[in-house]
């Protein structure tokens, strides 16, 4: 009878889902983007679009991400109307960026799960010394300039 109920267990493991990875170092991430006024008139970001917050439980600055491995579009569509709908806010565009260009401009991706939004990710590695102001403004200048005008997807 131990030797069954072993055998169910193992089983019933073995067919659980192991968790879709979102943000890969091989893919891509997108910052949603509530603000016109965020975006040059040919549609790419400033640099204040991929500015960090503090996150106060971490004591880390990072800037919120979704990614994009293995996400279809109307997803992504749904996340950016309805991220930030408790503020009254819904994404203008999603900015399109390769985690490749974020380790380039010598930060990091990682994955940051929130329920209902298995795809969050945080980019993190930015200075957080309160006069490192600069230097972070330099990260997100470098990030900004990385996106290609065909990387801002319309979202309204």
């Amino acid at each position: 009878m131990r030797f069954l109920k072993k055998l169910l267990t193992w089983f019933a493991g073995s067919t659980k889902r192991k968790p879709l990875e979102y943000v890969r170092s091989d893919g891509a991430v997108a910052r949603f983007v509530f603000a016109g006024r965020d975006l040059y008139p040919d549609g790419k970001p400033k640099a204040k679009v991929f500015k960090p917050e503090l996150n106060p439980n971490l004591d880390r600055f990072e800037t919120s991400v979704c990614g994009l491995h293995g996400v279809a579009s109307e997803r992504v569509s749904h996340l950016g109307r309805t991220i930030r709908a408790q503020e009254g806010l819904s994404a203008i565009v999603a900015v399109k960026l390769s985690v490749s260009a974020v380790t380039s401009a010598g930060l990091a991706c990682e994955s940051a799960p929130e329920p209902d939004f298995e795809e969050h990710g945080v980019i993190v590695g930015w200075n957080p010394d309160p006069s490192a102001k600069d230097e972070r403004l330099a990260f997100q200048t470098d990030l900004a300039a990385s996106v290609a005008t065909t990387d801002v997807i319309r979202l309204s």
